[in-house]
């Protein structure tokens, strides 16, 4: 006798409440307000839909949001299993930003084949279930005399990432108990408004992984209670202390930085990822590229966040940077905030722009490269200061006004803004 005979027989013996159509409602709401269950798997409830469908007593869709699902584990456990398991899983992302893009394509689409974005529905099924399972479906059957399943049946990209599911609730309160078959998982889903095919998985004989011999750590120094309140986690061998964020917290942090400066909006794609040995060379022409007033055909490029510009380190280490298209200026007033010069001006760089003017008493002007101004590179900075991850990150904007195809002049109203996000490594160690 499998589980589910098994929980049959003890629902038999026990006879709940059958679900009569009072229950319905009932049975919406503790879905509709299982989040604080559902938050521990990292999801939140968004929507429950009650759906007129005979494949059962009564049909639900449930839409969950991704908070922060711990997808790693579900990759791990299917890395493990070797064999075609491990070529189709060995480069699934663990993160929730980079797994719910390659779920849907999104700011990547051109980059994601059909093995990635299938292993990827696979990760984000197995999460779901588990999280519906035990937070959803063991509450409806402590409470009810019935039987639940649930299929994973489509994503979407807005809200941070969001998963689908239907969810199959059979009465067994009246009569005898007759035999529940668990609908057919559906062969295709549908991620944002995409049908994508989903291949049936061959199931092949698990073995238990050989666990890998411990290596003894070498003994770190410790931070003091004074250098942890200062906000510092991590100290090295060489006793340099460090704020440290994890690549998935950084991943998240210059997300949200990309949407406050160029908008929540589906046309910011990310063009290019660049390694460590690109994104340092990329940073050096940006930072030079801020000495230089100007091109002929306008564009600038701009600050948004630099600790290091002023205070250079010996040595910066970089994971990667990202290039960000699709930030419009659409008028004027914009266009005169993002090409603002800001004030603190110094003598450096003077040389390059001899249209500067003079003070009062008949001195030079003196000038710096500006930081990029308006309200959204304001409010980036602050939230990046406020997450302690000035840094981790640095962040420039390339200004493009628009060129008028006639007069080959640029304008002064509309143009295009492109970020360059660069993340460091604050964990690695001099000299190695």
């Amino acid at each position: 006798m499998n589980v589910r005979e098994s929980i049959k027989s003890i629902l038999l013996e026990n006879r709940k409440p059958a679900i009569l159509d009072s229950s319905i409602s009932e049975i919406q709401d503790l879905i509709q307000n299982a989040s604080t269950e559902t938050q521990v798997f990292g999801y939140n409830v968004l929507d429950v839909v009650l759906e007129n469908d005979t494949a059962a007593d009564i049909v639900f869709t449930i839409s969950l949001q991704h908070i922060k699902p711990n997808f790693a584990k579900y990759v791990d456990e299917l890395i493990a299993r070797g064999g075609k398991f491990a070529r189709i899983y060995g480069d699934t992302p663990t993160s929730k930003t980079k797994i719910t893009r390659w779920l849907t394509g999104f700011k990547e689409g051109a980059d994601i084949d059909e093995r990635q974005k299938s292993a990827a529905i696979k990760v984000a099924q197995l999460a779901g279930l588990d999280c519906i399972n035990d937070a959803i479906i063991s509450e409806i059957e402590r409470d009810y005399a019935c039987t639940c399943v649930a299929n994973f049946t489509g994503a979407k990209t807005n809200k941070k990432g969001q998963s689908f599911f239907e969810l199959f609730i059979f009465d067994t309160g009246q009569g005898e108990i007759s035999t529940v078959e668990k609908p057919e998982a559906p062969e295709e889903i549908i991620v944002d408004n995409e049908i994508v095919v989903i291949e049936p998985e061959e199931k092949v004989p698990t073995k238990k992984p050989k666990k890998p011999r411990k290596k003894r750590k070498a003994k770190m120094p410790k931070l003091t209670s004074k250098q942890k309140r200062a906000g510092y986690n991590r100290i090295n061998q060489q006793g340099h202390i460090r704020h440290v964020l994890e690549p998935e917290e950084l991943d998240d942090i210059s997300d949200h930085v990309v949407d406050i400066v160029l908008g929540n909006s589906s046309q910011i794609v990310a063009t290019e990822e660049l390694g460590p040995g690109d994104a340092a060379d990329t940073y050096r022409r940006c930072r030079n590229a801020t000495e230089v007033s100007g091109s002929p055909t306008g564009e600038r490029m701009y600050r948004i966040v630099d600790d290091y510009y002023d205070n250079p380190l010996p040595r910066l280490v970089f994971y990667k940077c990202q290039v960000f298209q699709g930030g419009k200026i659409r008028s004027r007033s914009m266009m005169s905030q993002y090409t603002s010069r800001g004030s603190n001006r110094k003598a450096k760089g003077m040389e390059l722009d001899p249209s500067f003017g003079f003070n009062r008493d008949g001195t030079r002007a003196q000038y710096t490269p500006p930081k990029l101004g308006g309200k959204e590179a304001k409010d980036a900075r602050r939230y990046v200061n406020a997450q302690k991850a000035s840094d981790e990150l640095i962040i420039y904007a390339l200004v493009s006004p628009r060129v008028n195809k006639y007069t080959s002049k640029p304008s002064i109203h509309t143009g295009s803004v492109m970020l360059y996000v660069f993340q460091l490594d604050r964990d690695f160690a001099e000299g190695e």
